[in-house]
């Protein structure tokens, strides 16, 4: 099962609701690339990403690749939280580990509204 997901701006945070199986490097990269098309679209430079039902399958290797590429591609303004499900916290706190290395304003959590605190600054 692909990456699904929805995908809408309000103000200025794009939001993201996943699910599936996150199981194929390029697929990741493609699904990146669809969120990055709608900050620029909508002129938003904040992300909000709910990933607890989406179950990560990639290897530590590919883990690295996807986030190496990710901040390659992101705009150096992007501030992202991403919502893991707890099974999946460790793969996303080393997603963050490889992103805020390379200078992209990442964090990964376990609570929506620990995110969106972290997200907007009012937390």
């Amino acid at each position: 099962m692909p990456i699904e997901r929805e995908i809408h701006a309000e103000g200025d945070v794009v939001y993201v609701k996943a699910w599936g199986v996150d199981d194929g490097l390029e697929e990741a990269k493609e699904y990146g690339r669809e969120v990055a098309s709608a900050c620029e679209t909508n002129d938003c430079n904040l992300v909000l990403t709910d990933e607890r039902d989406l179950k990560y399958l990639l290897s530590t290797t590919e883990t690295y690749l996807l986030a190496q590429f990710y901040c390659e591609m992101a705009p150096k303004d992007l501030k992202v939280a991403v919502v893991c499900g707890k099974e999946n916290y460790r793969d996303g706190a080393f997603w963050e580990n490889v992103a805020v290395n390379r200078g992209l304003l990442f964090k990964a959590f376990v609570s929506v509204e620990e995110a969106r605190s972290w997200l907007l600054g009012t937390g």
